[in-house]
């Protein structure tokens, strides 16, 4: 019998988890832009702006417009240090 999955779950650097619910959940390597713009807490707009402006830089998958997970970090750590 197998024991559900606890907080103590390994956590590899590239592949972050959550535990919800007694699942693991992988926190997802790409976001399409609503998500994106929601996960940066903007409109879609000013998200297009930040693209357009050069600050974010998305790509295609499947013909849908995505961002990495890593990039809107980037961006949100280029904020705060511009911001200090």
């Amino acid at each position: 019998m197998q024991s559900a999955p606890t907080a103590q779950a390994k956590q590899d650097k590239g592949s972050p988890i959550i535990l919800r619910d007694g699942e693991v959940h992988f926190t997802p390597l790409v976001h399409q832009v609503d998500a994106a713009a929601r996960r940066l807490g903007v409109s879609r707009r000013t998200f297009y702006a930040l693209v357009k402006e050069g600050r974010l830089h998305t790509f295609r998958i499947g013909g849908r417009v995505v961002v990495a997970e890593t990039e809107l970090q980037r961006v949100v750590a280029e904020a705060m240090r511009k911001a200090a």
